[in-house]
Protein backbone atom coordinates (compact mmCIF):
# COMPACT_ATOMS: atom_id res chain seq x y z
CA UNK A 1 0.00 0.00 0.00
CA UNK A 2 1.14 3.61 -0.31
CA UNK A 3 1.90 5.24 2.31
CA UNK A 4 -1.36 6.33 3.59
CA UNK A 5 -2.00 6.85 7.14
CA UNK A 6 -2.80 3.68 9.35
CA UNK A 7 -6.53 4.68 9.52
CA UNK A 8 -6.94 5.32 5.62
CA UNK A 9 -5.14 2.25 4.64
CA UNK A 10 -7.34 0.43 7.01
CA UNK A 11 -10.32 1.80 5.61
CA UNK A 12 -9.23 0.92 2.02
CA UNK A 13 -8.48 -2.16 2.89
CA UNK A 14 -11.81 -2.77 4.12
CA UNK A 15 -13.42 -1.24 1.29
CA UNK A 16 -11.42 -3.92 -0.99
CA UNK A 17 -11.89 -6.66 0.59
CA UNK A 18 -15.81 -6.10 0.59
CA UNK A 19 -15.73 -5.55 -2.78
CA UNK A 20 -12.81 -8.90 -3.32
CA UNK A 21 -10.62 -6.70 -4.81
CA UNK A 22 -6.48 -6.26 -4.09
CA UNK A 23 -6.09 -2.90 -1.75
CA UNK A 24 -3.52 -1.85 -4.16
CA UNK A 25 -5.10 -2.71 -7.17
CA UNK A 26 -9.04 -1.28 -5.42
CA UNK A 27 -6.59 2.12 -4.63
CA UNK A 28 -5.61 2.67 -8.25
CA UNK A 29 -8.74 2.38 -9.61
CA UNK A 30 -10.31 5.06 -7.27
CA UNK A 31 -7.52 7.58 -7.94
CA UNK A 32 -7.80 6.53 -11.80
CA UNK A 33 -11.64 7.69 -11.23
CA UNK A 34 -10.27 10.90 -8.93
CA UNK A 35 -7.90 12.27 -11.81
CA UNK A 36 -8.69 13.70 -15.11
CA UNK A 37 -5.83 12.99 -18.57
CA UNK A 38 -4.45 16.15 -17.41
CA UNK A 39 -4.02 14.85 -14.29
CA UNK A 40 -5.54 17.42 -12.11
CA UNK A 41 -8.45 15.95 -9.85
CA UNK A 42 -11.92 15.28 -11.23
CA UNK A 43 -15.21 16.37 -9.66
CA UNK A 44 -16.63 13.39 -10.18
CA UNK A 45 -14.02 11.51 -9.59
CA UNK A 46 -14.00 12.92 -6.37
CA UNK A 47 -17.33 12.61 -5.43
CA UNK A 48 -16.93 8.73 -6.06
CA UNK A 49 -13.87 8.56 -3.62
CA UNK A 50 -15.96 10.31 -1.35
CA UNK A 51 -18.62 8.28 -1.53
CA UNK A 52 -16.59 5.39 -1.54
CA UNK A 53 -15.14 6.32 1.76
CA UNK A 54 -18.73 7.46 2.92
CA UNK A 55 -20.07 3.56 2.53
CA UNK A 56 -16.90 2.42 4.52
CA UNK A 57 -17.47 1.57 8.58
CA UNK A 58 -16.04 4.41 10.49
CA UNK A 59 -13.02 3.64 11.42
CA UNK A 60 -11.28 6.96 10.51
CA UNK A 61 -12.68 9.43 12.54
CA UNK A 62 -11.57 12.05 10.29
CA UNK A 63 -13.42 14.00 7.99
CA UNK A 64 -13.31 12.88 4.46
CA UNK A 65 -12.14 15.98 2.75
CA UNK A 66 -8.75 14.53 5.24
CA UNK A 67 -8.68 11.69 3.75
CA UNK A 68 -8.82 12.62 0.35
CA UNK A 69 -5.95 15.17 0.82
CA UNK A 70 -4.03 12.47 2.05
CA UNK A 71 -4.25 10.89 -0.83
CA UNK A 72 -3.86 13.16 -3.73
CA UNK A 73 -1.20 14.23 -1.55
CA UNK A 74 0.89 11.35 -3.32
CA UNK A 75 -0.50 11.60 -6.89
Amino acid sequence: MLPLSAETEELIRAKAKACGKNPEDYLRELLDAGTARSRRPDVEGMRKIAEEIGQLPVLDKRPAREILEDIYELR
